[in-house]
């Protein structure tokens, strides 16, 4: 994604999959959706991973409007790249294209204007910064409709086939789409989800359920009524915290606030306070001093917790890399499968 944006403007960093999209961190989002880019604003010859966002053409275009072409101004160009896939792709782009398409991005529009200024970012699903995301509209991410809480609101698309006619056989007309709001949904998600629906869903039929209001048929797509969460409030505690001894001492340091599965560190142990438990997560290669320093770190933590928060006493458990339980995995958006390099030594 290529985009203009004003200087000075503050370094966007690699922060978490799904890819989201919204106002808010990656954990706090109100909708679910899977959205495509817009083929319209791709720019030709561009590889795989990197893509054009066309709104930067007003800082370029007198007509466009209101910018000054001696004002200072830079293109970004946003390599993503997906949990799964290879580094090849950022490797062939990044030895092979980039110089060609800094020199083309480069170019000044005034023949007597110095050479724009061209960045590139390479940017991990699940790890998108809000300078990235806000290209989106809040409609780019990846849904998960059993995973339902009575605080947001979901897409749940259902393909004819396991849709049952009047007398019980399949379905042989179109798919159906679902908007499933909460209950303590934010009162803009339902015209949020309708024009992402109209967007890459037509003509699919779209149907609006409030919850309570589900029918057989929603029940059914979704593998059958479960219990689900009714609130949220583990999002307004959730803190990550990174336990190692990997600089020759042994201290605790905080990721960032929008923290996703990926910031789990294998060699290291990773304490998660949910507001209600503190975890101690376990890499496969942790140390036993690691383990065992970490321990009394998560104790005084969980002392320090309930001076400042009487009325939420915390539950010290223990968890392990591919144990996690879900009180565990809901606190990461996109929870899947963990990312394991290949061994090449053979």
């Amino acid at each position: 994604m290529i985009d203009d944006e004003e200087e000075p403007s503050e370094e966007g960093g690699e922060a978490a999959s799904g890819v989201e999209t919204e106002n808010q961190p990656s954990r706090q989002r109100e909708a679910s959706a899977e959205v495509e880019p817009n083929p319209a604003k791709s720019a030709p010859d561009l590889p795989s991973g990197a893509s054009s966002d066309a709104d930067g053409a007003s800082d370029c275009d007198p007509s466009a409007g209101g910018g000054e072409l001696d004002s200072p101004s830079r293109t970004v160009v946003y390599f993503w790249q997906g949990r799964e896939a290879s580094d090849l792709a950022w490797l062939r782009f990044n030895f092979s294209l980039r110089k060609d398409m800094e020199a083309r991005l480069s170019r000044n529009p005034r023949p007597d204007g110095q050479p724009l200024k061209v960045e590139f970012k390479r940017v991990h699903q699940q790890q998108e910064d809000l300078y990235f995301l806000a290209h989106f509209m809040r409609r780019m991410v990846k849904p998960t409709p059993t995973n339902l809480n009575s605080c947001f609101s979901y897409i749940c698309r259902i393909p004819a086939s396991k849709l049952e006619n009047s007398a019980g056989a399949p379905s042989a007309g179109r798919d159906q789409v679902y908007i499933w709001v909460g209950d303590h949904a934010h009162e803009g998600d339902e015209p949020l989800l309708e024009a992402i629906c109209r967007q890459i869903y037509t003509p699919v039929k779209v149907v609006s359920i409030s919850e309570g209001g589900e029918n057989d048929a929603f029940w059914n797509a979704l593998g059958g009524k479960r219990s689900y969460d009714k609130n949220a409030d583990y999002m307004n505690y959730a803190r990550l915290f990174r336990l190692s001894n990997d600089a020759g001492y042994f201290s605790a340091s905080e990721k960032c606030a929008d923290f996703c599965q990926d910031d789990l560190i294998n060699d290291d142990v990773m304490m998660l306070d949910t507001g209600d438990q503190i975890y101690l997560w376990l890499g496969k290669r942790t140390s036993d001093v690691e383990v065992k320093l970490s321990l009394q770190a998560a104790k005084l933590y969980k002392e320090n917790m309930i001076r400042l928060q009487p009325s939420r006493p915390r539950q010290l458990k223990l968890t392990a890399k591919n144990a996690e339980p879900f009180m565990f995995r809901r606190c990461f958006h996109g929870w899947g499968p963990f990312y394991e390099p290949k061994d090449w030594s053979g």
